[in-house]
């Protein structure tokens, strides 16, 4: 939550945006996948804020 205050207030991603990828984030670590975390989180996170940049 502290990164969507931070990076809305360095004007990178508006604040809502940045909120749902911590939660994305956040949800993706609770899922019990064997694959790299260090890839696939960010990858998630990034993937889901764009979308919802789309709509």
């Amino acid at each position: 939550m502290y990164a969507a205050y931070l990076f809305g207030t360095l004007r990178i991603v508006d604040f809502h945006t940045g909120l749902i990828g911590a939660v994305a984030a956040t949800v993706s670590e609770l899922l019990p996948i064997d694959v790299n975390d260090n890839l696939s989180v960010p990858l998630l996170s990034a993937l889901v804020m764009s979308l919802s940049r789309l709509l």
